[in-house]
C-alpha cells in the first residue's frame, strides 16, 4: 500500500497524508488536480473537476468540491496506459502499442487529450475545449510526452519533437 503526500497552495506547511490502495508507478499535478497510472497500466485521476480536467464528468453540484481519492478513468480500462502528463488544466495519456508496454526501439503508442483547450495545447488542430476524452490522430509513432502550463510536447520514435 502507498501513502500519498500531497502539499497544498492554501496551507503549505501542512502536508496531508491518506493511504490508499494503489500502486502507482507516475503521477502529474496540474492546476490542483492529479493524474496517476500504475503499474498495471491502468490511470486515476483526482483533485478538482473544472474544465473536465479529471478525465471524467463530475456532477455539476460537485464540480468545485474536490474528487479526494483516485478515481479510475474508465475511458482507458481495455487499454495499457504507459505515460501521462498534465498541464494546467488538462491532460494527456501515452497508449502503448497494441495496449503493451512500450519499448523504445521497437514500439511506439498513441496519445489522447482531455480538458482545457484555450491555447490548442490539445493537439486536435483547433482551440475547442472538450468534454470527452480524444485521440490525437495527426500524430503517430509516439514515445514520450510532456506538459507545461497551456502547450504539449511529444517525441516521435524517430526523435523529433512534435509541439
Amino acid at each position: 500500500m502507498d501513502s500519498l503526500i500531497i502539499y497544498n497552495s492554501e496551507n503549505i506547511s501542512k502536508r496531508q497524508n491518506f493511504n490508499c490502495n494503489f500502486n502507482f508507478k507516475k503521477i502529474c499535478c496540474g492546476d490542483d488536480f492529479f493524474i496517476a497510472i500504475d503499474y498495471n497500466g491502468k490511470i486515476y485521476s483526482w483533485g478538482c473537476g473544472l474544465r473536465f480536467r479529471l478525465g471524467y464528468n463530475m456532477d455539476s453540484n460537485d464540480i468545485l468540491r474536490k474528487q479526494k481519492m483516485p478515481l479510475l478513468i474508465s475511458y482507458f480500462q481495455n487499454m495499457k496506459v504507459v505515460s501521462v502528463s498534465c498541464g494546467n488544466d488538462f491532460g494527456l495519456a501515452l497508449i502503448g502499442n497494441k495496449y503493451k508496454f512500450i519499448d523504445y526501439k521497437k514500439d511506439s503508442g498513441e496519445v489522447y487529450s482531455w480538458g482545457e483547450n484555450h491555447s490548442g495545447q490539445l493537439g486536435l488542430g483547433s482551440q475547442t475545449s472538450f468534454q470527452t476524452i480524444a485521440k490525437i490522430i495527426s500524430i503517430s509513432e509516439i514515445v514520450d510526452i510532456k506538459s507545461g502550463w497551456n502547450h504539449s510536447l511529444a517525441l516521435t520514435s524517430n526523435l523529433h519533437f512534435i509541439y
